[in-house]
C-alpha cells in the first residue's frame, strides 16, 4: 500500500494553508494513485522533487484547481470568491523502522509499528 502526505497552498494569496498527516491511500501502484489524486485535486502542473546524496528524485506531484472560499458568500464580486489552490503530494511506502531512509514512524498500524520512506514516482 502507498501512503501520501499533502501540503495545501493558496497560490492567489501566496500562503500555505496547512499540511496533512501521512495517510494510507488504498492504492497499490503510483499510476492508480495518480489517477485518483488528479480526480480530487485537479490538473497536475509539476512534480515534487527531493535532493538526495545520489541526485534529485521525483517523489510526488503538484496539483492545481480553483476553489471557492468557505465564506465566499461575503464577497459581492464573484472573482473574489475563488482562489487557486495547489496541493503538493509526496508519495511514501512502508519500510522497516531501522531503514536509514525512514522518515516517519506511525505509532500503530494494526498491531505493527512501521516507518515510511519516499517512493520514486515516474
Amino acid at each position: 500500500m502507498l501512503w501520501i502526505q499533502e501540503s495545501f497552498i493558496n497560490v492567489t494569496r501566496h500562503c500555505r494553508l496547512g499540511d496533512g498527516e501521512p495517510e494510507e491511500t488504498g492504492s497499490e501502484t503510483t499510476g492508480e494513485l495518480y489517477a485518483s489524486l488528479r480526480a480530487i485535486y485537479g490538473k497536475c502542473v509539476s512534480k515534487v522533487y527531493l535532493d538526495t546524496e545520489y541526485g534529485t528524485i521525483a517523489v510526488g506531484w503538484v496539483f492545481q484547481k480553483k476553489m471557492e472560499y468557505e465564506d465566499a458568500y461575503r464577497f459581492s464580486d464573484k472573482s473574489e470568491r475563488v482562489y487557486l489552490q495547489e496541493v503538493w503530494v509526496t508519495v511514501m511506502e512502508p519500510c522497516e523502522l531501522d531503514d536509514p531512509q525512514a522518515l516517519r514512524r506511525k505509532t500503530r498500524l494494526g498491531e505493527e509499528r512501521i516507518g515510511l520512506k519516499h517512493k520514486v514516482v515516474a
